[in-house]
Formats: structure tokens, C-alpha cells, sequence
């Protein structure tokens, strides 16, 4: 399946913007470039629509390419379960001075693990 040139556009658009938000979150993490004071957006805002955004286009590769599909697909879910777990944690959890062990967070974060291993799994056997 090909993609149009609006199509290309908006996903060169959208990594740029990817890329844009991991210099910034570096810059930030590394030099505080917007002040200590930022530091918390970054973590929080930044930080979890940069693992998002991965999930994202896991997503638009598993629904615009038939070759791995199987294998992007696991990842998205991978990806997608991480960003969610990080959500949780950032709106739920982060100022709870005893968080619950274990928390819906601590169950969305171990469902990466075998999702990653699923794609590398199918990457490797179409290989």
C-alpha cells in the first residue's frame, strides 16, 4: 500500500515534531535550558507523549504495511500499554506519598516486556 504525499507530509511532520520534543526533553533532562522550574512538564507532558507518539506510529506502520504487520502490532501494544502505565502513574500515582503496590501503573508497565519479546520474535521469523 502506498502512501499519498499528503500522507508523507504529515507523518514527516509528525516525526519532525518527535524529534523536536526528544532534543527538547534531552536539552532540558541534560542542561535545564527552561529552568528547574520546567523540568516537571518535561517529565510528566513531554516524557509521556514522546512514548505515545512511538506507539503512534507502530500503530501506522501495523495498518499501512501488510509485511510485520503481526510484529508492529505487538509493539503498539507494547508501546501503548508503556504510555498508558506512565499516564497512570503521572495522574494517579506520582503525589500519592504510598502509592498502592502493585497499581494498575505497575500491571500496564509489565505488559511491554512480552509484547516487545512478540515482536522481536515475529521480526526475526520473517527474517
Amino acid at each position: 500500500m502506498g502512501t499519498s504525499p499528503a500522507e508523507r507530509r504529515g507523518l514527516r511532520l509528525a516525526a519532525g515534531l518527535a524529534v523536536a520534543g526528544l532534543g527538547a526533553y534531552a536539552a532540558q533532562a541534560a542542561f535545564a535550558v527552561c529552568g528547574v522550574a520546567a523540568t516537571g512538564f518535561f517529565e510528566i507532558y513531554v516524557y509521556n507523549a514522546l512514548i505515545a507518539a512511538a506507539a503512534g506510529f507502530c500503530v501506522y506502520r501495523a495498518a499501512t504495511r501488510e509485511q510485520e504487520r503481526g510484529a508492529w502490532a505487538a509493539l503498539a501494544v507494547g508501546l501503548g500499554a508503556w504510555a498508558a502505565s506512565e499516564a497512570w502513574y503521572s495522574i494517579f500515582l506520582a503525589d500519592d506519598p504510598s502509592p498502592p503496590m502493585p497499581s494498575v501503573s505497575d500491571a500496564l508497565w509489565l505488559v511491554f516486556y512480552p509484547a516487545c519479546y512478540v515482536a522481536v520474535v515475529l521480526l526475526i521469523r520473517s527474517r
